[in-house]
């Protein structure tokens, strides 16, 4: 050969040892990936050495992908674990500085997550069924706009010990923490921590299970610890087949636990639910609410109809929660066949108000085994319920009436 093809056959051997690199190209980062500016194999996988992440590399027009590296390769992130983790979309440059939306974003949408970092977002809004293993930290940014900080559209699983910082001391618009929408029916969040929800327009509350929860539903909060928030710690409007259990509540703007709605159409329902071994203290509020005493949710007109036969509430067990020093009552309950059973309730109530330990306002109450103790005003007021049943409660030094009852 002469000397123009030996150079040729150099340089094609060049080409086609970086080629056969490439087939099992391996990256130092997740940052060196991205910043990659030469093409890619199709049809290869990638990996990444710190981090361990794999990559498929799709076609030129696939839609298939995640992200993108400098030159334009369109890469597909395979899960780790099961999991997808929302390094393998983005660099988070520093960790709770850097706005990681879109990172987040996108492994939520894949319906497999696992969150264990810390990081600033926007709001995100998850739309289809996910199941997310929250060990991390996810802080609102101080420009997102008014609204609910994560909102589920859909079934959703959360654990994980994670914790939510709506960042109220830093912004100036409101937002729920979680909320969850229909045509979601099985929820279960557990074992978060939430805090710092900024109350403006309605907004406020940490955990918000909103309209559209069926028969069907089977609603489950556990665990969580829900705090600091200008509204209530945990909300429902419209729960049906409810458990919420060994919740800690503590230092809201609203109720510890407020599970309510003023629907005129009575579609919305607080029915089958437990409230159970929950901790709710230093609550502006009440510390546990549940219905309402306006027997047709009309809060807008003139003269109110207040009572006990509202059928927004029917079955409900509320049991073995302590609720000390709120500014209201220890536990307030508007509903059809509820039982109060079995709970300590003490140092309730604001000076110079009526309120006190446990008020009912409900049709056949059972209220056994309770402790009402310590409380300004009432120990126990069934002064509003029907045919109640009241027993083997232990009310004592409380500044008002022990047990008030004037019933039909």
């Amino acid at each position: 050969p002469n000397a123009n093809e030996i150079e040729n056959a150099q340089a094609y051997a060049e080409r086609a040892e970086a080629a056969a690199a490439l087939v099992s190209l391996k990256f130092e980062s997740v940052a060196a990936l991205l910043a990659w500016n030469l093409p890619l194999v199709v049809g290869k996988y990638i990996s990444t050495q710190a981090e361990g992440y794999t990559y498929y590399v799709g076609a030129t027009g696939s839609t298939n992908y995640h992200v993108t590296t400098a030159f334009g390769n369109r890469l597909r992130a395979l899960p780790r674990a099961s999991r997808w983790e929302p390094e393998m979309f983005a660099v988070n440059g520093s960790p709770g500085v850097t706005n990681m939306t879109a990172a987040l974003q996108l492994a939520l949408n894949t319906g497999r997550a696992r969150i264990n970092g810390v990081y600033r977002s926007m709001p995100l809004a998850v739309n289809t069924a996910v199941d997310v293993e929250f060990g991390g930290t996810i802080t609102r940014h101080p420009s997102a706009a008014t609204g609910s900080f994560i909102v589920f559209n859909a079934d959703v699983l959360i654990d994980g010990r994670g914790k939510l910082d709506l960042n109220k001391e830093n912004t100036t618009t409101g937002c729920h923490g979680i909320r969850v929408n229909a045509p979601a029916l099985k929820v279960g969040i557990f074992n978060m921590t939430i805090r710092g929800a900024k109350a403006v327009s309605g907004w406020g509350d940490g955990i918000s299970i909103g309209t559209g929860q069926g028969a069907s539903s089977d609603i489950r909060v556990a665990g969580c610890t829900s705090e600091d928030n200008d509204g209530a710690g945990i909300s429902g409007a419209d729960i049906r087949n409810g458990d919420l259990f060994n919740n800690r509540c503590l230092r809201n703007g609203g109720n510890g636990i407020m599970l309510n709605n003023f629907d005129q159409t009575f579609t919305q329902k607080i029915r089958w639910t437990r409230v159970r071994h929950n901790l709710c203290s230093f609550n502006v509020r009440s510390g546990i609410g549940v219905g309402n005493y306006i027997e047709d949710n009309n809060i807008s007109s003139g003269v109110r109809l207040y009572g006990f036969n509202n059928m927004e509430a029917t079955d409900i067990v509320i049991e073995g929660n302590t609720c000390e020093s709120n500014g209201v009552y220890g536990i307030a309950v508007a509903a059809l066949g509820v039982s109060v059973l079995g709970n300590t309730v003490r140092r309730n109530g604001t000076e110079g108000t009526p309120h006190g330990g446990i008020l009912s306002n409900s049709f056949r109450p059972d209220i056994h085994n309770n402790v009402s103790e310590f409380n300004i005003g009432f120990g126990i007021d069934a002064g509003g319920s029907n045919r109640p049943s009241i027993c083997s409660n232990v009310i004592a030094f409380n500044n008002g009436t022990a047990l008030s009852v004037e019933c039909t």
